[in-house]
């Protein structure tokens, strides 16, 4: 008697899940820790003072994301993907500020000495109702590289409006000293914006990289969908680096399935392996063979009298068996005896089970198989 049969496997939901979250945690805490390497270094290199705002959100975010990978895995994966290209363009940004805001101060110093000399010799007295409003009107000068951008341009007020023999009223600077924040407010924003560009394109260079670097550890038959997943990291490398970012979540998140559905597939290969040495099978080590753009692990047990077990399991969940060189009905127990161990034992769960061939007596040569034999689990 030789039966072939063709099934699905289904690892329970909740194992499933758990393997799932697993794998995202752990590749999230490693995200979450090199960005923190990130912070470091910037703190380290003193350059946390020139990117406040910026570092203290990033801080924030992590902090969150710490909590949140213990609760949502997936839901901390998804944001801290888009927030590494913030982090990893922060070192540059910084850089790039400290050395917006070191020419600046240059100026600024070059102006203040300037400044100095024309100040020498004027009146405290006559100049103590301009000199509180010059001093109120920098005070709501919350950007700090503006202020040092405008310097040569308040010398150049203070000068003018300032002077010993000045008739300009409180009011009148006031609305000078104004225009001139207004106007250098502006050319601050955009060298940050400049910088911010710059640095956010490397960043999404060294994202990429990353990514490149987690499907390069995939390896066994999942190993040819993750090098999919690496060419479709080389065509998103060609965009914007916000369109980077969305499309590596997507990537990310596919990966990520590729690596769960193989370690489903191990697990189950192992079930099998397991089960038909139970039941007194000399089981063949497991083999990965490859077939036209798929491949499958083949497990293949004997006894010693001739018959044999095949199973071959393959990534997409579908399971194929073949119970074969048999006489009488040995064939059928020893389907009774392994199948029931999979779900009993090993928790694996069969389901749209089909019979592609089925020969009550393996001396009968002439046996076809048979239509219709179909059955639902």
């Amino acid at each position: 008697m030789s039966r072939h049969h063709e099934a699905l496997y289904q690892i329970e939901r909740k194992r499933r899940q758990d393997i799932f979250n697993q794998r995202v945690r752990e590749t999230t805490r490693s995200y979450l820790d090199r960005y923190r390497g990130v912070l470091e270094d910037v703190q380290s290199q003193g350059l946390g003072e020139y990117v406040q705002s910026e570092y203290s959100a990033i801080e924030r975010e992590l902090a969150h994301l710490t909590r949140l990978v213990e609760s949502d895995p997936a839901a901390a994966r998804d944001i801290s993907v888009e927030l590494g290209r913030r982090v990893h363009a922060l070192p540059r940004h910084a850089r790039g500020m400290r050395q917006a805001f070191i020419q600046a101060q240059r100026e600024a110093e070059e102006a203040s000495r300037e400044a100095d000399r024309i100040r020498v010799g004027q009146q405290a007295k006559a100049r103590q109702e301009l000199e509180i409003a010059w001093q109120d009107e920098l005070t709501t000068w919350a950007d700090p590289l503006a202020r040092q951008l405008a310097f040569k341009s308040l010398s150049e007020v203070r000068s003018r409006l300032m002077g010993v023999r000045s008739r300009v009223s409180a009011e009148e600077l006031r609305a000078t000293l104004r225009t001139v924040k207004v106007e250098h407010e502006k050319k601050s924003q955009q060298i940050r914006e400049n910088e911010s560009s710059v640095a956010e394109s490397s960043a999404a260079e060294e994202t990429l990289q990353l990514c490149r670097e987690q499907i390069a550890l995939v390896g066994g038959g999942a190993a040819e969908r993750a090098q999919a997943l690496g060419a479709t990291l080389n065509a998103i490398s060609k965009m914007s680096p916000e369109n980077v970012s969305k499309h590596l979540v997507q990537v990310t998140r596919e990966l990520d399935y590729v690596v769960v559905d193989e370690s489903c597939r191990r697990e189950v290969v192992q079930a099998v392996y397991r089960a038909l040495e139970d039941a007194g099978f000399v089981t063949e080590k497991p083999r990965l063979v490859r077939e036209g753009n798929g491949n499958e692990v083949v497990i293949l047990g004997r006894r010693p009298a001739g018959a044999q077990a095949v199973f071959k399991v393959e990534l997409s969940g579908k399971l194929n068996y073949k119970f074969d060189h048999y006489q009488g009905s040995a064939c059928k127990k020893d389907i009774d005896t392994v199948l029931p161990r999979l779900q009993s034992i090993y928790g694996i769960q069969l389901s749209t089970e089909r019979v592609l061939w089925e020969n009550p007596d393996d001396q009968d040569s002439d046996a076809k198989p048979q239509p219709g034999m179909t059955r639902e689990k």
